[in-house]
């Protein structure tokens, strides 16, 4: 039988009156499984439901006012591991529980999201597009008011003149400038034939 153990019991009023048996039998608990207690029960009734592990209480006759999930356990599936979270077993009532067993935070975090032309999106890594010195998205000049603007490379911080092999194999054009910071002379690229450059001098005389 259920029953709760008792050493005394005060009456109101009264004083404190020790309980020979010392124990208190509750008729009205009743322990089976959860689909088999009775949907009518009545007041101060007790139902203990083995397979759901949930405890009914009735404090007013014909309804369960009260379900407690008595075990107040919470368990995991699996193993906690770096970037997973696992599933909560048990937590009816104590955390909302969960419907898949893992869940990848990494793949969720790191990996790149569902694309219908998955092609396309895979050609964007993070990280090395920002430092890409080809010009991915084909930015022409005019696009950015440059038009006018020649790609001419020029020499700021030469030592000395140029020389016939300062030529189109060293990156130098027609129009391309050249600055001997030692003898304060300027050049001016007339011809970048390769072995045969031909450059001309144009410093303004100091007056």
């Amino acid at each position: 039988a259920n029953s709760i153990e008792l050493n005394r019991v005060i009456v109101a009023g009264g004083e404190a009156t020790a309980i020979t048996d010392k124990r208190l039998f509750l008729a009205n608990v009743m322990v089976g499984l959860d689909d088999a207690k009775t949907a009518t029960p009545t007041k101060n009734q007790v139902y203990i439901a083995t397979d759901t592990e949930k405890l009914y209480i009735c404090f007013v006759d014909d309804t369960w006012d009260q379900v407690i999930p008595y075990p107040n356990t919470v368990t995991k599936t699996g193993d906690f591991t770096a970037g997973k979270i696992v599933k909560i077993s048990n937590a009816s009532g104590i955390v909302e529980q969960g419907t898949n067993t893992d869940i990848e935070v990494a793949e969720s975090v790191t990996k790149k999201h569902e694309h219908d032309n998955k092609t396309e999106l895979d050609k964007i890594t993070i990280g090395d597009h920002d430092v890409k010195t080809d010009n991915p998205h084909t930015v022409t000049k005019t696009q950015v008011d440059l038009g006018n603007v020649e790609n001419l490379k020029v020499k700021l911080d030469a030592t000395s003149a140029p020389t016939v092999n300062d030529d189109v194999n060293e990156g130098y054009s027609v129009g391309s400038q050249w600055i001997d910071v030692n003898s304060l002379r300027a050049y001016l690229c007339f011809d970048n034939e390769e072995g045969a450059a031909v450059w001309k001098e144009i410093t303004v005389p100091a007056e």
